[in-house]
């Protein structure tokens, strides 16, 4: 799955290049707070809290085409909810990794 799907968000967004930049900047400003969140929810195994952050960020990640993103960010919620911290903290691991791709894909795309 991909980290950033340009023509996805081309066309979610109208291909409106200045709606399309004024999203990912909002989407890099907000969410290094939201995976900051989460990660200090899930060491204190608050999983109430790591499904409802969890929940944000698949929700902003979506709105910014980062599928890959959104889609483990949807794994972490389904496993908090249901207590499942081995899967948590495996599953953080790779969302860390999606958010930089997604995060440089953005800041480095001319929209």
């Amino acid at each position: 799955m991909q980290d950033f799907d340009a023509v996805n968000y081309g066309n979610r967004l109208g291909n409106n290049k200045m709606l399309m930049t004024l999203v990912a900047k909002e989407f890099l400003k907000e969410s290094a707070g939201l995976v900051e969140q989460l990660l200090a929810y899930a060491a204190a195994e608050d999983w109430t809290n790591v499904a409802r952050v969890a929940h944000r960020i698949k929700g902003a990640s979506a709105e910014v085409s980062g599928l890959a993103m959104s889609d483990t960010a949807k794994r972490i919620e389904s496993a908090a909810q249901a207590d499942d911290a081995t899967t948590v903290q495996q599953a953080l691991e790779q969302l860390q990794k999606e958010y930089k791709a997604l995060t440089a894909a953005l800041s480095s795309s001319e929209f």
